[in-house]
């Protein structure tokens, strides 16, 4: 698995498994990944990811100063920790 952050505080969890993959419509060369999880639980810039050892949770920081714990098993955000004064890295 693969977690990306991106700007808008979206992060997308995608399998790198291959045999997952489909063809690029537009272009047969390219294969896209399959998306395995989509969260969108920050306001703004995620700064900070890290799974488990058991990769079936995964933990965010982000510029809105939120840590999120998302359990990857169930696909939904567990916990949003609040409090922080400054992003999270």
């Amino acid at each position: 698995m693969l977690a990306i952050g991106y700007s808008s505080g979206t992060i997308l969890i995608v399998d790198l498994d291959i045999s997952n993959a489909t063809n690029d419509q537009d272009n047969e060369s390219h294969l896209v990944l399959a998306t395995l999880h989509k969260f969108q639980m920050h306001r703004s810039s995620v700064t900070s990811m890290m799974f488990d050892d058991s990769n079936t949770q995964l933990y965010s920081g982000s510029q809105d100063t939120y840590i999120v714990i998302y359990d990857l098993v169930a696909d939904q955000a567990m916990f949003k920790l609040l409090g922080h004064k400054e992003e999270i890295t």
